[in-house]
């Protein structure tokens, strides 16, 4: 997602995936966003959307920037 929030697809290199979680080693930089839920639904270019428990918890959209 970039910063006014269209998604992009982004290519990835996976490491270890253990229950409900997979590490990326490669091809994320510190401040990137990016979509968790719902990808199949995502085109490139496609407007998103911060999920309503961000907005609602009074963060900023800074500060969910976490690779």
């Amino acid at each position: 997602m970039d910063d006014e929030s269209f998604a992009h697809h982004v290519p990835v290199e996976l490491g270890i995936r253990r229950e409900g979680r997979v590490e990326v080693t490669a091809g994320l930089a510190p401040g990137d966003r990016i979509v968790s839920a719902g990808t199949h639904k995502v085109a490139d270019g496609a407007p998103v959307r911060l999920a309503e428990s961000v907005i609602a918890a009074g963060a900023s959209p800074d500060a969910e920037r976490t690779p």
